[in-house]
């Protein structure tokens, strides 16, 4: 299935994660409703590795409340709503989406990790690239595509911290769905200056190494990845 990459976006800034892997579940795995009989519970805390039924029936609760799913009391079933009506309902754009497979579940975290470090990188490269208007005409950029992208500039889109996207760049590492190689500034100088530079220059002081013997200052990470990004037509709700 195409996963809307915003939906991603509203989930981890939500931290709801456990309910978007749910409702996509219920999603894949029925035709828009879901009876809820024991079988199927059992199967689906089987799947996504439920410690209880407790569990299931607790975030269940929460897609109902939220209008994720609409429950029939009659039919004792859910509906599932389409993506363009989640995303309607929610506020969000569905511009891009991501390719998620059946065997994305296993490691969904670090799928959704790795699946907005792809979309946060695209969307800074295109930025950048845009025609720079000077003077009354515009001078296109011809500049390749770049795959860096800062920590702080992911925090600020998805109004986290920058500890919490180094541990999800470290999560979608470790699964194997992105690649992160380390880039560094040589300042030349000796590694007995880092003192002076850090406390003359605190602005960059969490930036500044000693990296093979000389003072080096950290660049964004140059990020690999596996994830399929495509364009999402846009559907009415």
């Amino acid at each position: 299935m195409t996963l809307p990459i915003t939906l991603i976006a509203y989930a981890l800034s939500e931290k709801v994660v456990n309910q978007l892997r749910l409702y996509l579940y219920l999603k894949e795995n029925c035709s828009g409703h879901f009876l809820l009989i024991e079988q199927k519970i059992n199967h689906a805390c089987e799947f996504l590795g439920l410690k209880s039924e407790k569990t299931f029936r607790k975030n269940l609760n929460w897609l109902i409340k939220n209008k994720w799913v609409a429950f029939n009391s009659k039919t004792n079933s859910c509906r599932i709503i389409s993506f363009a009506r989640l995303c309607h309902k929610l506020g969000i754009k569905t511009k891009t989406g991501v390719h998620f497979e059946t065997d994305d579940f296993k490691s969904f975290r670090p799928f959704l990790y790795a699946a907005i470090f792809a979309w946060t990188i695209r969307r800074k490269d295109w930025q950048e690239r845009q025609p720079v208007r000077k003077k009354g005409r515009t001078s296109k950029s011809m500049s390749k595509p770049k795959c860096q992208m800062p920590n702080r500039y992911l925090a600020k889109i998805l109004s986290l911290d920058h500890s919490t996207i180094s541990r999800y760049k470290l999560a979608a590492s470790t699964a194997g769905y992105i690649s992160a190689q380390h880039r560094f500034e040589d300042t030349e100088l000796p590694g007995m200056m880092l003192y002076s530079f850090q406390k003359y220059q605190p602005e960059d002081a969490h930036l500044l190494v000693i990296h093979q013997g000389t003072v080096q200052r950290q660049q964004p990470d140059e990020i690999k990845h596996s994830i399929h990004l495509k364009h999402c037509r846009t559907r009415s709700p």
